[in-house]
């Protein structure tokens, strides 16, 4: 087996263990035929990070938590993330 492979699957083992240890809920997700994502939220951020055999980088995305009832702007959203 590839030693790099072993050593970004260590990565993500790593980094997913401590993710438990921490009781972070998270989420795995294959997006690319050599990448894993680990995503999970803190309060005021969703963070995504990235694991390949030969990398590992992330991704934060800050803002608000307000709670929205407007479904219309909603559906909106929904429709112009379709479109692109």
């Amino acid at each position: 087996m590839d030693k790099a492979y072993t050593h970004g699957l260590q990565r993500l083992l790593d980094f997913c263990n401590r993710l438990d240890r921490d009781r972070i809920p998270k989420t795995l997700m294959h997006t690319a035929h050599d990448t894993v994502m680990v995503s999970f939220a803190t309060v005021g951020s969703r963070i995504e990070v990235y694991f390949s055999p030969d990398d590992t980088h992330y991704s934060v995305f800050r803002g608000h938590e307000d709670v929205e009832d407007d479904f219309e702007a909603l559906e909106r959203m929904i429709v112009e993330f379709r479109a692109d």
